[in-house]
């Protein structure tokens, strides 16, 4: 039996529609959420249980954890 060529190059993976190239980059989600929290928006602009509000929010937090590290060095 032939099988189709998404599946032969996925390893037995069947094709999930969206090419690996067509994503959006998490990155733009985690500059975001740092801006966000040097503006001091707290609001996630995106769903929480979602990748994009997932990497907002890690920006977020790392932004957050800057900021501490920064205020205590000066302590």
């Amino acid at each position: 039996m032939q099988q189709s060529k998404s599946f032969q190059a996925n390893r037995g993976m069947p094709y999930s529609g969206v090419k690996k190239d067509r994503t959006a980059p998490l990155s733009i989600q985690l500059d975001k959420g740092k801006f966000a929290f040097k503006k001091g928006w707290v609001g996630n602009p995106y769903r929480p249980d979602t990748i994009q509000g997932k990497e907002w929010q890690r920006g977020f937090d790392a932004a957050y954890f800057e900021h501490v590290d920064k205020l205590t060095k000066r302590s």
